[in-house]
């Protein structure tokens, strides 16, 4: 048996059972080790016992298993074909309540003609049997389901049987995939459903299992449940339902409680789904997916070292429908979250709250508010679905925030702290990564306090500017205060301290523009605008900055360095930036000028004029020419007259 769509079968060959004392013994080393449920699984594991003596079924080792290790309290099994459930295994979910009562078959379809094209070996109708057959033996047994979305030659009608299937037969746990072709398999060479619509045939699967699920969850509420701690009062009861305890436990320990509520609680006659819950404790990280291969690409090619300029970086993105309008539309949602602490990576957050309702295709987020990382976060956002073209908007206000954890989560590098505060709006409209890019607008005022930028000292680099300067114009160093040597001692750190820095940016599309950038420095005040890529993280800011080291010569006074910061974020802090060496010349160029119309003054009491030390001294020449030539006439006048 081989399934048209199925490349295992060409890379493991045929089945092939372990046998029963194995797998006693594997069973008995678990239970000793303090494992409490133990999962059977493989390619196909309803074909059991084919290649083995007597030919045993996948009932009789399931009956066989629990009677050999009787301190086994749970007992799960993996994907089940529907065309190949032996009566024993009927027998045995009905006689042994250590066997969960949680069945997950291997459907990918509720077509007749689509599973003939999958070879498979059932169809609805053997679906249907089996479901009930359950049922009479365990009343209370769920099912769950893998299906395919867009499988070749996958018609809209046809896809619309599995969906309807999903729903009549009462499944609440789907496990979906968009169809995806397996070079080498028959299914490969037959005409394709496009990968938008598999896509999109996918979402519309995941929403009505997503519902399915809300609808037993809520039927559950009030009952009890045996569940079995797998991490931090997070657990799964025996019909495989996510359950979270609001007190303390211990990984491994299987717990009876009462279900006080849900997280999808639906109101059927509305359509409206309800909820209001609180938590004491979540961690993200073990609900979120793992990033994909694809994800992982995108990442690396889109962000850190891009070289797509202030332009760049919108190749990469999808075009690809991002927004499941058809599904949020009939969304009916009035909702509240009140989350005690939530852990996500290393930032801990306390005292959430989510406020959110959706009718008439627009779905708010009235209110999300936090204490985290040692300040607080305001949001509200909205996303208008009625029309054509769907709507984004967001506000969000982030107060005294330490910088630190939330750059070292982004960037992975511990590039800058301080306390942080920002005001955020934003808007965008489209219906996938390109259009959503290409349509944004926003706003943004920050200001950072008692910071520092790791890796870069920019007084390092207004030093390292000025001993250029001076090594190319080596008069200029008696301009500079007790600087006499020509050159200025270079910075011992190798960080810039900002005592409090202040900057506004507006976002078109997938540039933030620095409308400007005021900063006070520990040594220095600096100010600038410039832009940054946030598609690629590449940047380009021109930075004026002044320094009362440098300020001691009155030549020198109230000069603005003028330094250029660019690169990636992805790249090091000590190339970001340097002088600008034009900008450079002209300081020194007006300074000496100006150091000339002093000395002139102060020795030769002369008033020369001119924009170059050149021509200064031209102008003092012909000024001094010009006071000789008269002081001679006068002489030779007085001459005339007196005699």
């Amino acid at each position: 048996h081989r399934c048209t769509f199925c490349i295992i079968p060409f890379a493991r060959g045929p089945n092939r059972s372990v046998g029963l004392g194995r797998i006693v013994e594997q069973i008995r080393t678990l239970v000793d080790r303090g494992f409490r449920e133990v999962v059977l699984t493989g390619v196909d594991i309803c074909s059991f016992g084919a290649g083995l003596p007597g030919k045993p079924k996948l009932g009789d080792l399931v009956r066989r298993l629990l009677a050999a290790v009787p301190a086994l309290p749970r007992l799960r099994l993996s994907s089940l074909d529907p065309a190949a459930i032996d009566d024993s295994l009927f027998d045995v979910l009905a006689s042994e309540p250590r066997l969960m009562p949680h069945l997950h078959l291997s459907v990918q379809a509720l077509d007749d003609v689509i599973l003939k094209r999958m070879k498979r070996r059932h169809l609805y109708a053997d679906v249907e049997r089996v479901v009930a057959r359950a049922r009479a033996a365990r009343p209370d047994v769920v099912f769950g389901a893998d299906l395919i979305a867009g499988f070749p030659t996958e018609t809209d009608t046809q896809f619309k049987k599995t969906l309807t299937g999903v729903t009549a037969l009462g499944i609440t746990h789907l496990h979906v995939f968009p169809y995806s072709e397996r070079p080498g398999t028959p299914a490969a060479r037959m005409p394709t459903v496009p990968v938008a619509e598999r896509k999109a045939r996918a979402q519309r699967l995941r929403d009505a299992g997503t519902r399915a699920l809300a609808r037993f969850m809520a039927d559950q509420v009030g009952d009890t449940a045996a569940v079995l701690i797998e991490r931090d009062g997070q657990g799964l009861s025996e019909h495989y339902a996510p359950v979270h305890i609001a007190a303390d436990t211990v990984p491994g320990e299987i717990v009876p409680v009462t279900l006080t509520g849900t997280a999808g609680l639906e109101n059927l006659e509305s359509g409206k789904i309800v909820f209001d819950l609180n938590l004491d404790k979540i961690t993200l990280d073990g609900y979120l997916p793992p990033q994909s291969d694809e994800e992982d690409s995108a990442a690396a090619s889109g962000a850190g070292g891009g070289t797509g300029g202030k332009e760049g970086g919108t190749t990469q993105l999808s075009e690809a429908e991002l927004i499941p309008v058809d599904s949020l539309r009939p969304l009916l949602l009035d909702g509240s979250l009140k989350i005690g602490e939530l852990n996500y990576d290393t930032i801990q957050a306390s005292n959430i709250v989510f406020n959110v309702d959706a009718k008439d295709g627009v779905l708010r987020l009235t209110k999300a508010s936090g204490d985290t990382l040692q300040g607080g976060f305001n949001a509200s956002g909205r996303l208008d679905v009625s029309g054509n073209t769907p709507r984004i908007s967001f506000k969000q206000n982030v107060s005294s925030m330490q910088l630190q954890p939330v750059v070292a989560m982004a960037l992975d590098k511990d590039l800058a702290k301080g306390i942080f505060s920002m005001d955020l709006d934003f808007s965008a409209s489209g219906n996938s990564e390109k259009a959503l890019v290409n349509s944004a607008k926003g706003n943004a005022s920050m200001n950072l306090a008692d910071g520092t930028v790791r890796g870069l000292n920019l007084y390092g680099t207004l030093v390292g500017g000025v001993n250029d300067m001076l090594g190319r114009f080596q008069g200029l160093s008696a301009l500079i205060p007790n600087q006499e040597s020509g050159k200025l001692p270079a910075a011992l750190s190798e960080d810039t301290k900002i005592i409090d820095l202040t900057t506004k940016a507006s976002l078109n599309q997938q540039v933030a523009n620095l409308d400007s950038l005021e900063a006070k420095l520990d040594k220095g005040t600096l100010s600038g605008n410039g832009w940054m890529n946030m598609l690629t993280q590449e940047f380009d800011l021109k930075i004026g900055m002044q320094s009362p080291e440098l300020g001691g010569s009155k030549y020198l006074e109230d000069v603005t360095w003028p330094l250029r910061c660019q690169g990636s974020l992805a790249g090091s802090p000590a190339k970001w930036c340097g002088p600008d060496k034009e900008g450079f010349a002209k300081i020194a160029q007006q300074a000496a000028t100006n150091a000339a119309k002093g000395k002139l003054k102060e020795k030769l009491g002369i008033d020369a004029e001119g924009d170059t030390t050149e021509e200064v001294m031209k102008n003092a020449a012909k000024k001094k020419a010009q006071e000789k030539i008269e002081e001679e006439m006068g002489d030779k006048l007085k001459g005339f007259f007196n005699r």
